[in-house]
């Protein structure tokens, strides 16, 4: 379960970005920072294997930030390359790309930013890879994380995180009744 405790900035994104001129003045470096304060409840591997739709090994090729319809919240989609994919829920093949929102991000009005980040929850990089388990949402491709932070592990050099990855793979493949199917191009 996810609680937001702490948001500063709300209200002070404009609608649109042709409404720049309504951006506060801001102090030294013309940057607005939100931090997003969370308590992710910590969540063991058989409980986030089966909270997930879809649990699979990605990597991150571009990003998008936007603000809500309402200004209030600002959102990135990550758009990511399925390099392996451990698990789908519903039997389906998983797209070899697919699109994970997250809460965060930074939106540029003129010379001014504003930049919004969870506590503990490191935006993704760009060309990073990442063990991620993954909730649909109703728009076709496009998935949340699954507990927050602990849904999402960066990969490097055969680690994910802490944990050998061929041990991460070996226990999500435990836990998942019955391994299924992958689309083409998604290993």
């Amino acid at each position: 379960m996810r609680f937001v405790i702490v948001a500063m900035m709300v209200g002070l994104l404009p609608t649109s970005f042709e409404a720049s001129q309504s951006v506060p003045n801001w102090v030294n470096d013309n940057t607005l920072e939100e931090i997003i304060v969370t308590l992710d409840t910590p969540t063991g591997l058989p409980e986030l294997t089966a909270t997930s739709d879809v649990i699979v090994e990605a990597t991150v090729l571009t990003q998008r930030s936007f603000p809500d319809p309402d200004g209030s919240r600002i959102w990135t989609d990550y758009r990511l390359q399925v390099t392996r994919a451990l698990r789908v829920r519903d039997g389906r093949d998983v797209e070899a790309m697919l699109t994970v929102r997250r809460r965060g991000g930074t939106l540029k009005f003129g010379s001014r930013s504003v930049v919004s980040t969870e506590n503990d929850f490191l935006p993704f990089q760009l060309g990073e890879q990442y063990a991620l388990f993954l909730r649909k949402t109703s728009a076709p491709g496009l998935y949340t994380i699954a507990s927050g932070r602990y849904g999402a592990t960066r990969v490097a050099d055969g680690l994910a995180g802490t944990t050998p990855l061929v041990k991460l793979r070996e226990a999500v493949l435990k836990y998942a009744q019955p391994p299924m199917p992958i689309a083409e191009g998604a290993k």
